[in-house]
């Protein structure tokens, strides 16, 4: 029989359309074939991608008659399943029974090729796959070139015939109950599914805009800052019936969208794949009322599997009852090269730490912390060269010997008739900061946008100003008793006679943590603040705010002066100005004195 057999490289896609019947006839045959095999499915991955991948499927046959295909693509040098990085389940399509000869054959076709490769990554091959049953059936000579990993879990809820009282357990978790109840009191809450593609079409946008920020609030770039990640999902609503197979589902608050799931369902299994919320909504934990949202229609459909895919999320782990293995096939075209060699150790060590949750916990908490490290390093260093940076920290030492600290105080007094500007400015949202921060290259870490989200909690008023040509500066506000100094310490205060707005941060994106702004964007928040008295203060020498304050009408107020000795013999004096009636003030200790 193996005489007869023989492999057609597939490097046109109308011809792998040629092979489509067959290609679903395997499909329908086998009872383990997820979503991701459909040929719905790699018809829109090839509108998506096709244009920068190089075809390369392996369409085994036996004289005249189709056994089977292995898809794949070539991404540089590199060998891929056709689909991938996008297919949460990949594996060969074939003739039940033909696994060995089909694989064996497809593999040795591909090492003797004229193609331009040198490894081969396919990743994302389930436990119970064909591929990884026929491993151990090929040839020693075949095996050589192949290096099999564990690479991830995945979690899924499989409901038995107790279906009913299963689901409802989870969906009265006393925690879903009670983050469901949360967001009834602020307004409608429903959920529903997209019946016609225009519909579908529609929320598209607002589904990625809501991936995109709430991957930025982990310091992560969602897959939808790349617009050919966007044009997939486009092809998919295309090539799905968005009422049977493709579930696009909307959680939405009084009509409007707080949380969105794009999935799939086919053969009584509901696939988790691209869940997205609104992180304005961060504390009403809308991501759980969608999950609780998704177990009530899998109740009401009698759905046999909720499938949450790759990925070891904590949350999984407490709705899924089974744990399955995922592998990633290592393809060497040469494996006895030294490069090969040291790949294969490499793959070996993650391959033992991707088994231990632990290990890879911390290994994972050490790469963060190099992350956050690397980031302010960045900050720090703001782009000047090694002469700036050094006169800087020479600067640093002698204050910490010798120093004399100035701060200018200054307030809007409720001003009414403030000159226009031609900066538009409006109050910010953390949807609204996390887009910022994307926008201009990731400068806000998760770190700090977790930050500004207590911030917004508990009060603060955020407002964004944009210039003409997309410059954007962010202000940070808040009513307050009195005016802290951050850059001096929280002992320097100054008392203030009634609650006020302060600035207590003003930057210029992407350059946060400087009070910079220009005078346009500061007198355009005073002129959109209008009739409340906004106060704000300025530092002597660190950076450049002082004159933008003056240019935008705000009055001076208060002089603050204390001059240190190793930051431990300090003397404070506070001044009003000259045609103020407010007397000199001057302190031996380290807290302002004075009252406005």
């Amino acid at each position: 029989m193996n005489s007869h057999i023989w492999c057609e490289l597939v490097t046109d896609f109308s011809r792998l359309e040629e092979l489509s019947t067959q290609w679903q006839r395997w499909i329908s045959d086998n009872p383990q074939v997820t979503i991701f095999q459909q040929w719905e499915w790699v018809s829109a991955f090839w509108k998506a991608h096709g244009s920068s991948l190089s075809l390369c499927s392996l369409a085994v046959h036996q004289n005249e008659k189709i056994l089977g295909i292995l898809p794949l693509v070539r991404r540089g040098e590199r060998i891929e399943f056709l689909g991938s990085p996008d297919s949460d389940y990949n594996d060969l399509l074939c003739e039940e029974g033909f696994e060995a000869p089909v694989l064996e054959t497809a593999l040795n076709f591909l090492l003797q090729s004229p193609i331009q490769w040198k490894s081969g990554l396919l990743n994302n091959i389930p436990e119970h796959s064909r591929i990884i049953r026929t491993i151990p059936a090929l040839s020693p000579k075949t095996r050589r070139h192949l290096q099999l990993a564990f690479q991830c879990p995945s979690a899924a809820l499989v409901i038995d015939q107790n279906r009913i009282e299963m689901l409802e357990a989870l969906i009265n978790k006393d925690q879903l109950k009670r983050y469901h109840k949360k967001l009834q009191k602020v307004g409608s809450l429903a959920f529903r599914h997209f019946q016609t593609r225009d519909e579908a079409r529609e929320h598209l946008d607002r589904c990625f805009q809501q991936h995109i920020t709430r991957w930025a609030m982990n310091g992560q770039r969602s897959q939808f800052v790349q617009k050919d990640c966007l044009a997939l999902y486009e092809a998919l609503i295309e090539e799905f019936d968005p009422r049977k197979q493709l579930r696009f589902g909307v959680l939405e608050l009084d009509s409007q969208p707080i949380a969105y799931h794009f999935g799939f369902q086919l053969d009584g299994t509901l696939t988790w794949y691209k869940p997205a919320f609104d992180v304005n909504y961060w504390e009403y934990c809308p991501g759980e009322v969608l999950i609780r949202s998704l177990l009530q229609y899998a109740k009401e459909e009698a759905l046999a599997e909720f499938d949450f895919t790759l990925g070891d999320e904590p949350f999984k782990g407490r709705f899924a009852n089974q744990v399955r293995q995922n592998y990633v096939l290592h393809l060497e075209r040469h494996p006895a090269h030294i490069r090969s060699r040291f790949r294969a150790v490499w793959r070996r060590a993650e391959h033992v730490v991707r088994q231990k949750p632990e290990w890879k916990a911390f290994l994972k908490d050490k790469v963060r912390r190099l992350d956050d490290f690397a980031f302010h390093l960045r900050r720090l260093h703001g782009g000047v060269g090694l002469v700036q940076n050094c006169l800087n920290i020479a600067r640093m030492v002698c204050g910490w010997i010798w120093s004399r600290d100035e701060v200018l105080f200054h307030a809007s007094l409720g001003k009414t008739n403030v000159a226009a500007s031609a900066v538009d400015i409006v109050p910010g949202t953390l949807d609204d900061i996390a887009s910022l921060s994307v926008e201009f290259g990731f400068f806000l870490n998760a770190k700090e946008l977790a930050e500004y989200r207590r911030r917004l909690k508990q009060g603060d008023r955020l407002f964004i100003a944009r210039g003409p040509s997309g410059e954007a500066w962010v202000f940070w506000l808040r009513w307050r008793s009195e005016i802290t100094v951050r850059e001096l310490g929280s002992d320097c205060k100054l008392p203030l006679s009634a609650p006020s707005l302060v600035v207590e941060e003003c930057w210029t994106a992407p350059h946060a943590g400087v009070r910079q702004v220009p005078a346009e964007a500061l007198r355009a928040l005073v002129g959109h603040l209008a009739g409340n008295q906004i106060w704000i203060y300025h530092v002597h020498g660190r950076g450049s705010l002082d004159q933008a304050i003056k240019d935008a009408g705000l009055d001076f107020r208060y002089r603050f002066i204390r001059r240190g000795f190793l930051r431990r013999f300090r003397r404070s004096l506070v001044t009003a100005p000259a045609n103020s009636d407010e007397p000199r003030q001057e302190e031996p200790g380290e807290v302002i004195g004075a009252s406005s």
